[in-house]
């Protein structure tokens, strides 16, 4: 009997693909492990898996019928992410020293600390009146001035056909690398409006998404 023990990581941007398979037991049953920076209760990343399991049941893959996925989520044992709340530390300091200037912005870059922090750094940036853009759309969903980035949820989607694919035999190192085709730019309008900051029609009308 065999089956293909494999990891897939959650970490902000890195939604993109499995870091590892081996195979092992089972003919019937496949197993995925799901490593994820985030906690279990997070509805964005709850959202995303949805697409990645609908997306491994069109290839043929259901959960409690020949697939397993194990879910280890942060707040768990989830030991060797402690480094990344410990780097969370810094973020009301690097708001601090942005509040005392003008005519500065802040770019969130794509990781799990800022991913995880979300709400919290959205938060500081309405307090102390800084603009900022952001990686992903869920950012702009929660209050963030402006998103720009990948769409996180076709990268989930592919990344099931990557999963299929190794499943079936194909070997990790022989799979092509891809990288991200589709971008997404959403707006809060509401939120530019409380910055008193105005976002040009232009880039309005070529957005996305404009939140009211």
């Amino acid at each position: 009997m065999r089956r293909r023990d494999f990891l897939f990581s959650l970490g902000g941007a890195a939604a993109a693909g499995p870091l590892a398979a081996q195979a092992q037991t089972s003919d019937v049953t496949k197993r995925i492990g799901v490593l994820s920076p985030y906690p279990e209760s997070d509805k964005s990343i709850q959202a995303q898996l949805g697409l990645f399991r609908s997306a491994l049941g069109q290839l043929g893959w259901s959960e409690g019928h020949n697939l397993r996925i194990d879910y280890r989520w942060a707040g768990g044992d989830m030991d060797r992410l402690a480094p990344l709340a410990r780097q969370a530390d810094g973020i009301d300091a690097a708001f601090q020293t942005l509040a005392g200037e003008t005519d500065t912005g802040l770019l969130v870059v794509p990781d799990a600390t800022t991913t995880a922090n979300r709400a919290r750094i959205v938060a500081l940036a309405a307090r102390l009146r800084v603009p900022a853009i952001y990686p992903f759309r869920f950012f702009a969903d929660e209050g963030g001035l402006v998103a720009y980035g990948i769409e996180v949820g076709d990268v989930y989607r592919r990344a099931a056909t990557y999963i299929d694919r190794i499943l079936r035999g194909a070997a990790p190192a022989e799979l092509p690398v891809q990288a991200p085709t589709k971008f997404e730019l959403v707006i809060n309008l509401k939120t530019a409006r409380a910055l008193g900051v105005t976002i040009p029609l232009i880039m309005q009308m070529t957005a996305d998404e404009v939140i009211e």
